[in-house]
């Protein structure tokens, strides 16, 4: 388990509002959602960060990330963000592209938007098929060696991504 993180608050991220074990246990939060079976089995559903709510519809990021890849994508991370803070959720899909050329094509991201919404309207769900945004990026952002960030991490660069693009439409 980490001991520290590097753009956030350690004990914020995993240990605050986690209350203590049966026995009094120092408890850590750790983003997965596991369901107790009889017998002392368990299943295992996933990152709980990563469920997407779009309409009213709730899905993972692992679901729409199964319908949406394609032949000019590598890998995609779909987000779920509140663009314009009316509370209303929208879908943006980091993608890396096959061929990293791609990255300055100023088509692709409209190609893929509008391939991935007829994806995920014909192959998971039709209120699911808004996609707001496609972000072409070299490789998916991770939060150290090998670990993708977490929807919140990746709602987090969004905005602050579109903050730089806002300031520089208002600069022009």
């Amino acid at each position: 388990m980490s001991n520290d993180l590097l753009n956030y608050d350690h004990f914020e991220e995993y240990f605050q509002g986690v209350p203590p074990g049966p026995n009094g246990e120092v408890l850590r939060r750790h983003g997965d959602q596991v369901e107790r079976l009889g017998g002392g089995f368990y299943r295992h559903h996933g990152r709980i960060d990563d469920m997407i709510n779009l309409n009213g519809v709730k899905t993972s990021a692992e679901e729409i990330r199964s319908v949406i890849g394609n032949d000019l994508v590598a890998d995609a991370k779909p987000i779920s963000v509140d663009t314009d803070g009316s509370g209303q959720h929208r879908l943006v899909v980091y993608a890396v592209p096959r061929d990293l050329r791609l990255l300055e094509s100023p088509d692709v991201p409209e190609r893929l938007r509008t391939q991935f919404q007829r994806d995920i309207k014909e192959r998971l769900n039709p209120l699911l098929a808004h996609v707001e945004e496609v972000v072409l990026v070299p490789e998916l952002p991770q939060a150290g060696p090998g670990k993708t960030k977490t929807m919140q991490e990746l709602r987090r660069d969004y905005e602050a991504r579109e903050k730089k693009v806002e300031r520089r439409r208002e600069a022009h």
